[in-house]
């Protein structure tokens, strides 16, 4: 049985993740929860109380899901096709078991080892903007006004919340030309937003920043994971993380 969570709290993606320790998918699938930005959280379990999955509805229009091998699979794609959600993301395995292929694929990886940054990189508190605008024109797709004031927001909230850390490689000038973030929730950090700069490429700043991000995280034992496309799959093992499963959007179908 579903049931709602009463209350999305800062801590709700540390204890979603807690429900199944060491299971990757399960924290990924709780790494996107946020008391504003999250519609609903569901958790499904047994008569005897044992939990068997969770979901995690956005409020734009996404969802994740984890589940355990006796998960009712049957009540979960009902409750998605139900639930308004256009895709939801989770193990490929979990996605051909509910008939929703994946649409694409991601490598899902963990930091096996850590590698010493090879160049100087600082830790950002501020001057969140500079950083999107760094995102957007290394990612090549233009970004509504009001997209870049959710996301500083966002990393604003966590970082003086203590639950977000982002690292830059400086120009001369002062003006970021890599950057790196990580979102930290239970025994987690989930690492995204990686980026350089087109004319400061193959300098190694990205990973250095990468791997600056990571030492904090591996003092605070922290299981650190990302995802990755097949394009960027080689430059993260060049960073000390391992494949550990595969991942992708599946579309919901009513």
């Amino acid at each position: 049985m579903l049931k709602r969570l009463e209350r999305i709290a800062n801590d709700t993606a540390g204890r979603l993740a807690g429900l199944f320790p060491s299971d990757l998918p399960a924290a990924l699938a709780a790494a996107g929860c946020d008391p504003i930005e999250t519609e609903s959280v569901w958790v499904q379990e047994k008569e005897s109380g044992a939990k068997t999955a969770f979901c995690v509805l956005q409020k734009n229009g996404r969802a994740s899901l984890a589940a355990e091998a006796d998960a009712d699979t049957e009540e979960l794609r009902a409750f998605l096709c139900a639930s308004g959600a256009r895709e939801v993301q989770a193990a490929v395995g979990l996605l051909t078991a509910l008939g929703m292929p994946a649409q694409t694929r991601c490598d899902l990886m963990r930091l096996e080892m850590q590698i010493p940054p090879e160049a100087e990189t600082a830790f950002i508190t501020d001057g969140l903007d500079k950083i999107y605008d760094l995102l957007v024109t290394a990612d090549g797709t233009p970004a509504a006004a009001d997209e870049k004031n959710a996301w500083i927001a966002r990393n604003a909230r966590g970082i003086f919340g203590g639950k977000t850390l982002l690292t830059a490689a400086l120009a001369d000038s002062g003006e970021p030309v890599a950057c790196a973030a990580a979102d930290l929730f239970g025994d987690y950090a989930f690492l995204r937003d990686v980026a350089s700069a087109q004319n400061f490429r193959n300098r190694g700043l990205a990973r250095a920043c990468v791997c600056t991000l990571c030492e904090p995280l591996r003092e605070r034992n922290k299981q650190v994971f990302l995802l990755a496309a097949e394009s960027t799959a080689g430059f993260y093992r060049k960073c000390g993380f391992i494949k550990t499963d595969t991942v992708g959007p599946g579309n919901i179908k009513s």
